[in-house]
């Protein structure tokens, strides 16, 4: 906004002499409608350019000995004046042009990629949910207690709030928004259209988290609300293992470990050029207990902690691998510790009838 406003004030001299091309008197007048200062900077353009006229004309009927010398002085300057005004007239359109072109363009990429990004999640709440038991045997298994608190819908605004509480010590944290764009889902089934979503605050507090999510306004004919939460991490702890990595080499693991009655086996750690890649297995069926990833942490020499959480990676496969990037301040020798054991839950589902 503020680089139209700057481009329309250079413009207004242009525009009151009729020299600037139809999209860009048509981008000004649309301007002027919403901008005070440029109204009035046009109003005072106008009343100079009558005032020069008028003394203009005066001072050639007071000295008619030179009124030929001074037409044409003002011919000349008029025709570089007009030839100057072309030119930047030209420009600024050509301005004005380049800057639409590169905001449609950077919309329409912008676009690409949030249309990618709704594919994956689609394609991954699929994978999820296929995969995984009902959402209320995984919910109801980790410990944790969902409660809807607000639901206000109306045509202006629609608000859900929620919260997760749990009492199993073994439990760490919770988190939504962890490897994709995971956000809350509402449709109007009546008129087959999503509401867009306005904003989502996150409250953490002691073993509890509270979600608000504000969306547009449903309209006047419609019956029913569908709803579909995030999909949900519960970050477990896990048991005090550190394993000393070998320099540039392959470390053999192989240890078994058992967190939530959930069994893994941690087979070895590869350190490349720029990464550290750990190799392990959920050892228990998915379609029984739910998918859980592994979290690793690395320890260097100054015992300072590595680690990309709550970013994880999603893979459902039996074989598994989880990658630390090496960071240029990390200082050999390396010790790989087990982080956190994460049961990723699909996102519960609703339907709300409006009265």
């Amino acid at each position: 906004m503020q680089e139209r406003h700057i481009l329309v004030k250079e413009l207004l001299s242009l525009y009151i002499d009729d020299m600037v091309d139809s999209k860009a008197k048509e981008i000004i007048e649309e301007h002027l409608q919403e901008c005070d200062e440029c109204r009035a900077e046009l109003t005072g353009l106008r009343d100079d350019k009558d005032f020069s006229i008028a003394f203009h004309d005066e001072e050639i009927n007071e000295d008619n000995t030179k009124q030929s010398e001074v037409a044409f002085i003002t011919r000349v300057s008029k025709y570089r004046k007009k030839i100057m005004l072309y030119i930047t007239a030209f420009l600024l359109s050509f301005t004005i042009g380049s800057w639409y072109l590169s905001k449609e363009r950077a919309e329409e990429k912008w676009q690409a990629k949030q249309n990618k990004a709704n594919q994956e999640l689609v394609k991954l709440d699929s994978e999820l949910v296929s995969l995984s038991p009902p959402q209320e045997q995984i919910m109801k298994n980790s410990g944790l207690d969902l409660q809807l608190k607000t639901k206000q819908i109306s045509t202006n605004e629609t608000i859900f709030s929620y919260t997760y509480q749990w009492s199993n010590p073994n439990i760490d944290f919770v988190q939504e928004d962890i490897y994709w764009p995971n956000t809350l889902i509402a449709m109007d089934l009546t008129n087959n259209t999503v509401l867009t979503n306005k904003e989502n605050k996150s409250n953490f507090g002691n073993s509890i988290l509270e979600e608000t999510w504000t969306l547009s306004g449903i309209e006047k004919n419609t019956e029913f609300i569908g709803v579909e939460l995030p999909n949900l991490a519960v970050f477990y702890k896990t048991p005090g293992i550190f394993i000393p990595l070998l320099q540039d080499k392959e470390t053999v693991i192989n240890k078994e470990i058992s967190v939530n009655n959930v069994r893994f086996l941690i087979e070895k750690a590869v350190i490349n050029d720029s990464k550290i890649d750990v190799y392990y297995k959920q050892l228990d069926e998915i379609s029984k207990v739910g998918l859980y990833e592994l979290s690793f942490n690395i320890t260097d020499e100054n015992e300072k902690n590595w680690s990309k959480e709550p970013k994880i990676d999603f893979q459902n496969d039996k074989q598994r691998i989880f990658s630390i990037p090496i960071y240029k301040d990390m200082k050999s020798p390396l010790t790989l510790n087990v982080k956190h054991a994460v049961l990723i839950i699909p996102g519960m589902h609703y339907k709300f009838m409006i009265s």
